[in-house]
């Protein structure tokens, strides 16, 4: 199969029913697509009319959004088809070209592009649907797009932290970008199916999302802002390619906040990557240093292996994944046991020569901060050796974004003596102890405990051990609240008294 079109439905009986019709009409050949529809707890007149058309039917009782809704179409299609593009198509278009699918896709065929669609923030309500490329955007369309489905293996789909709907296309575009992967705007015969009294998503619709979340406009664009503004400040201080998002989200204060909140992400990169490529911690073997040689990860390696087999562990996120020096040792075995791979590091020339050695179709290594950026959602998530050198104010960061994946597992470094946790301001090379059962984050319920018999510095961190934890009996809340209140007493000048009412 060519590929699957993703189509979310909620009412709007003569949109959706114009659409199929459509497509029915033009289908150059019913074995290069397979349509699947998710309703979203639409009318009994919008159901009964799925059983006219040949498609695939996901039927809810409530609406999840744009980002859930079309993850969830993902995995159900990836569980049952296999294909090579996934489309995503607005349930109020129209094609007026019957080669529409060809026109999307063969451009990623020849290898021009990864991702093809239309351009952002501009949907053309014009006869032929064919809009010029005078202007150049950063993103495209939510609207249609035609994805190569090893994209979304690598970097994910949408992130559902944008749920109901906004900005979540805008966001995905940038991830690919920032994974280096092409995307291309291509004229295809395709329109706006503007019906006079008649809405996709109707007023009583808009009401009902914004009772039920607020005004998840402005949130989103302030989630968008925060997570991609600094990027482009840092590229750039003269050309703005989201000057549109800029002017929506202005005043210098607030621009000001963004980056000074964000000034650490560009830091910490610079202080990894310096590490990485002088070789800081002067290990023989490994450039991400001692702890990832062959002699310290030997129990490890063997352990690993029984925890995906014991576990039943299909997808794994290796987040920081380093030089993957010690995990190409059991690659092979791994190539067996698991489904896919990611790496991912904050160091581009990382990940850029663990692509060149070590990628292919189950092995993917991206780019991305595991503080901030979208992680994908996997069976096991691998954090070592990297809490050892960050704040608790990260270290907090870090857990909640890889809790925000909905990954089911996590196994990560900590020391297991029962030993006072110190904190440090910025990021510490030579590292420290961190135990993650004692205050201030006094994580339970561990399924198991993998000591690495560490021998570096003479013994020193002979209790280091990789820890399995379940991510959704960890208390993010809680564990924010016990960072503020050990700063407060450790740090008395930084946190303020008056943080202290939300406690009491």
């Amino acid at each position: 199969m060519k590929a699957v079109i993703s189509i979310l439905v909620w009412d709007s009986f003569t949109y959706i029913n114009n659409l199929l019709e459509n497509l029915n009409e033009i289908n150059p050949s019913k074995r290069d697509y397979k349509v699947i529809v998710l309703d979203q707890g639409s009318s009994e007149r919008v159901r009964s009319l799925y059983n006219y058309y040949e498609i695939d039917l996901i039927q809810l009782n409530r609406n999840i959004g744009f980002a859930a809704g079309h993850n969830k179409v993902y995995a159900y299609a990836k569980s049952k088809y296999s294909f090579k593009y996934f489309i995503i198509l607005n349930s109020d278009s129209i094609f007026t070209e019957k080669k529409w699918l060809d026109t999307l896709t063969e451009p990623i065929k020849n290898g021009d592009y990864d991702i093809t669609g239309t351009i952002g923030l501009k949907i053309t309500k014009s006869t032929d649907g064919r809009l010029a490329d005078d202007n150049k955007f950063d993103f495209l369309s939510g609207s249609l797009l035609a994805i190569k489905k090893e994209v979304i293996e690598e970097i994910g789909l949408f992130d559902e932290v944008y749920t109901p709907a906004y900005f979540e296309d805008a966001d995905f575009i940038l991830r690919a970008k920032l994974n280096k992967y092409r995307i291309g705007h291509i004229e295809v015969g395709y329109r706006h199916a503007y019906i006079k009294n008649e809405s996709s998503t109707s007023d009583e619709k808009k009401g009902i999302l914004f009772n039920k979340y607020g005004d998840f406009w402005k949130r989103n664009q302030r989630i968008f802002c925060k997570r991609w503004l600094w990027r482009n400040f840092m590229r750039s201080h003269t050309k703005y390619p989201f000057k549109d998002v800029i002017i929506y989200y202005s005043g210098l204060k607030k621009l000001i906040l963004i980056l000074k909140n964000r000034n650490n992400r560009y830091s910490n990169q610079n202080i990894f990557r310096n590490a990485f490529i002088s070789n800081k911690w002067g290990d023989a073997e490994s450039h991400s240093g001692p702890g990832s040689n062959l002699e310290q990860t030997d129990n490890i390696r063997k352990e690993i292996l029984d925890l995906i087999k014991e576990y039943n562990i299909h997808s794994i996120l290796d987040a920081p994944c380093g030089d993957f020096f010690w995990m190409k040792e059991i690659k092979n075995e791994l190539f067996k046991l698991i489904d896919n791979y990611v790496g991912i590091d904050i160091v581009s020339e990382i990940i850029d020569k663990n692509k060149e050695k070590y990628e292919d179709d189950k092995f993917k290594f991206s780019r991305a901060d595991i503080q901030f950026d979208y992680l994908p959602k996997k069976d096991l998530v691998i954090c070592r050796d990297l809490f050892l050198h960050i704040s608790f104010e990260d270290i907090t960061k870090v857990l909640q974004n890889f809790k925000k994946s909905r990954s089911k597992y996590l196994i990560v470094s900590t020391n297991t003596f029962d030993r006072k946790n110190k904190n440090i301001l910025n990021i510490s090379l030579k590292g420290r102890s961190v135990n993650l059962s004692t205050w201030p984050f006094n994580l339970k319920n561990e399924l198991l405990i993998i000591n690495e018999n560490c021998s570096e510095q003479k013994g020193k961190f002979k209790d280091k051990s990789l820890i399995l934890y379940q991510l959704k009996k960890i208390n993010i809340t809680r564990i924010k609240r016990c960072v503020t209140l050990h700063n407060c007493f450790i740090q008395p000048k930084i946190i303020l008294l008056r943080n202290y009412k939300r406690f009491f």
